[in-house]
């Protein structure tokens, strides 16, 4: 069976656009504190779809290059083609020409992705500070430092071993300790593990 790449779109353009695009939306939002606000959160799914689309466009680009060329299912096909456009991205290259001339060859991700990543997290990054600083400010003011220890270690404790392997817990049970112990401010601490139970996120 063939397919006629020159067509607009195929099904098996979808699947490897979706593909890239829905991997894009996944991966974006793993790092990200969402507020609660559905005002906000509408505007961090608005810049975090933008940059899914791209992707599936970048894709959708460049699939003819690799379809029927692997002499595998084509559905299959598409769906690895989409599924591995993080690193198609940064091994495609392009040449761009003016006139006569050639450039340096350039990949899709530098010229487009990542540009583009910086911008919109950019963007996000301060759609959400004010939010987030808001939450860990009121954690901080309801509970003690112990309380708020005592939170994190339970926390810290109860989250799923796929998530964070046993050895990555000691690693952060550590960090706590050390952060703990570290001689600055008793606010400051706070502040600290006030973020990790809002964000329920830690950064260590």
């Amino acid at each position: 069976m063939s397919i006629d790449i020159s067509e607009p779109f195929s099904s098996y353009d979808l699947i490897a656009t979706l593909t890239a695009a829905i991997m894009t939306w996944v991966d974006a939002q793993r790092d990200i504190w969402i507020p609660p606000n559905w005002a906000v959160r509408c505007q961090i799914y608005g810049l975090v779809g933008i940059l899914s689309l791209v992707n599936g466009f970048i894709t959708y680009i460049i699939y003819p290059i690799f379809a029927q060329t692997t002499g595998i299912p084509l559905g299959l096909e598409a769906l690895l083609i989409g599924a591995g456009y993080f690193l198609l991205l940064r091994i495609i290259a392009v040449k761009l020409k003016f006139g006569e001339n050639e450039t340096p060859e350039l990949s899709f991700s530098s010229l487009i992705y990542e540009p583009l990543q910086a911008l919109l997290f950019r963007r996000i990054d301060e759609i959400i500070d004010p939010y987030l600083e808001a939450e860990i400010e009121k954690l901080s003011a309801k509970l003690t430092l112990e309380e708020l220890t005592f939170r994190v270690y339970n926390r810290i404790n109860r989250v799923n071993s796929k998530l964070l392997a046993p050895e990555k817990k000691e690693e952060v049970k550590q960090w706590l300790s050390d952060t703990l112990a570290n001689n600055t401010q008793e606010q400051i601490k706070k502040n600290i593990l006030a973020q990790v139970l809002v964000t329920k996120r830690f950064q260590v």
